[in-house]
């Protein structure tokens, strides 16, 4: 799907096609689905984390990536 226009919101919908992108070709590892079952048996049980580490990590990895 390509660009597009919504006249009803006047709003671009360049991105629609590309965040409706999901490849079924490639299965989730089972590390990260472990990690989301864990975080919504958290989240069920009303369980949270501090915001700060998962911060830290988050530009830990955008430092990474930059770098590379």
């Amino acid at each position: 799907m390509g660009a597009g226009f919504a006249v009803e919101t006047g709003r671009f919908l360049w991105y629609k096609g590309i965040m409706n992108c999901t490849s079924p070709a490639k299965p989730v590892p089972e590390s990260i689905a472990a990690s989301l079952a864990r975080s919504e048996a958290q989240i069920a049980a009303g369980q949270a984390v501090p915001l700060k580490p998962v911060l830290d990590r988050l530009r830990a990895s955008i430092n990474r990536m930059k770098a590379a």
